[in-house]
């Protein structure tokens, strides 16, 4: 058994893992500031307010990810290995714990508050920007403490299932959908309101 290529593994793994838990923070305070493409998305995800099940998230992280997976295997293939491994448990824990805080923010035992819950409760633009760590928004100063427990669903203060009781192939909910398709329709009413009001108004300068 050649440990040292063992260590070598573990170390890179350690790397990858923390890594990507700063890739994530990152990531997500980045899709707050732009408009289009993952920002519009992430925008729509807060007006919807679910998540889409572990591992459709896994998939959604893991395909963007994967190019920073490879550069390590330059180094030598157990630093590779290691650094996929590594990084590929903090997507899976990430995936995991956003689905989580979505559907059962009460069994998020590892951090003293379920931050990507509180972030989503205050609807929070500017703090929590971390998933399934609190780290790096306690790093860059970001991490606010909020009242969480107070903004909990009836059925989530008196669920009693265990952690990996959690949508993990579809985590949609068709109430939010249909309360997404409703205000998009709206929306889509008062534009054709305001453009006929503008040409009626036109209509009336004009004569």
């Amino acid at each position: 058994m050649d440990w040292q290529a063992i260590g070598i593994g573990a170390a890179w793994a350690a790397c990858g893992f923390v890594f990507a838990s700063f890739v994530e923070y990152w990531g997500h305070r980045w899709m707050h500031v732009i408009t289009w493409g993952p920002g519009k998305s992430h925008r729509e995800h807060h007006a919807r307010g679910t998540a889409q099940g572990v591992l459709l998230e896994f998939w959604d992280y893991f395909k963007y990810a994967w190019l920073l997976m490879w550069p390590p295997f330059l180094i030598s293939p157990s630093a590779g290995i290691g650094w996929v491994v590594g990084a590929n448990a903090f997507i899976f824990m990430s995936a995991f714990g956003h689905q989580l805080q979505h559907e059962n923010p009460k069994r998020c035992f590892w951090m003293p508050r379920p931050v990507h819950y509180m972030h989503h409760a205050h609807n929070q633009w500017h703090h929590n920007f971390g998933m399934a760590l609190d780290l790096w928004d306690r790093v860059f100063g970001t991490y606010k403490p909020m009242e969480w427990e107070n903004h909990l669903q009836p059925e989530q203060v008196a669920s009693q299932r265990h952690v990996w009781q959690i949508n993990w192939l579809w985590g949609g909910n068709a109430e939010a959908d249909q309360r997404m398709a409703e205000e998009r329709r709206r929306k889509m009413e008062d534009r054709v309101q305001l453009a006929v009001a503008t040409q009626d108004e036109g209509q009336m300068t004009s004569e």
